[in-house]
């Protein structure tokens, strides 16, 4: 018996793998970001992004008997890692995007009014980023876990 999978064509199209895509995915812009926590603090503090699909409540989808299901969009978390304090991890916030389209994006952090803000496009999301790391919850909670690293 021979193997036939190997004589079977390539049924994909060769142009849905396009290069001149000009867009720094949200993803890249959080990893970035949580790089550059880590040199700001000497790696005493971690920025940490962790992706996922977004999951929706049942109740959403009454036809479906798990608590949770998986919906179209991804998900990412970024955490402020603290490695001596036994890997603590504190959540400042996440972003959710629908998996085909790379902005408008969802953000919910306690620093906006009612925890969360749509952004249109890349300058937008970057601001917004820097709204959160810039607010006074946020250093202070840099600060407190950055003291109590060092003690």
């Amino acid at each position: 018996m021979t193997n036939s999978v190997s004589n079977i064509e390539s049924l994909w199209p060769s142009d849905f793998i396009s290069s001149d895509v000009d867009v720094t995915l949200p993803v890249m812009i959080l990893r970035q970001q949580a790089t550059i926590l880590g040199q700001l603090t000497h790696n005493i503090l971690e920025g940490l992004v962790e992706s996922s699909p977004e999951l929706m409540p049942k109740y959403q989808i009454p036809q479906i008997p798990e608590k949770k299901v998986m919906s179209d969009a991804l998900r990412h978390n970024f955490y402020i890692k603290a490695p001596t304090l036994g890997g603590y991890r504190y959540k400042l916030f996440y972003a959710t995007h629908k998996l085909a389209d790379t902005y408008p994006v969802n953000i919910y952090s306690p620093v906006f009014p009612n925890s969360f803000l749509q952004v249109i496009d890349e300058k937008e999301f970057c601001q917004a980023v820097s709204d959160i790391f810039n607010s006074e919850k946020t250093k202070k909670i840099v600060q407190s876990l950055l003291i109590q690293s060092e003690a």
